[in-house]
């Protein structure tokens, strides 16, 4: 049984900050899509969208990854989680 008492550690992969990201405590999010560990710091209110001052470090991260396609919302915004993006 994993020991409860140890803390997860992420890196945000646009500003390299450190969070705790596990065991109950979730500092940032993850986009399984673009392979990015965001920060709240980054992105405190990130729901759908990826904030226009972090549009390029996003694509140009996940270019390097080879990710060719970038959904965007009817406003422009880049969609953070589009697996699970509804547009309404």
């Amino acid at each position: 049984m994993p020991d409860s008492k140890i803390k997860t550690v992420a890196t945000c992969d646009l500003c390299g900050n450190e969070f705790q990201f596990g065991n109950h405590i979730y500092d940032g999010k993850r986009s399984a899509y673009y392979e990015i560990m965001i920060c709240k710091i980054c992105a405190p209110e990130i729901q759908s969208a990826i904030p226009n001052q972090y549009t390029n470090a996003v694509i140009e991260f996940a270019k390097s990854r080879g990710l060719t396609s970038f959904p965007r919302k009817r406003s422009g915004e880049l969609i953070a989680f589009p697996d699970s993006y509804r547009e309404l």
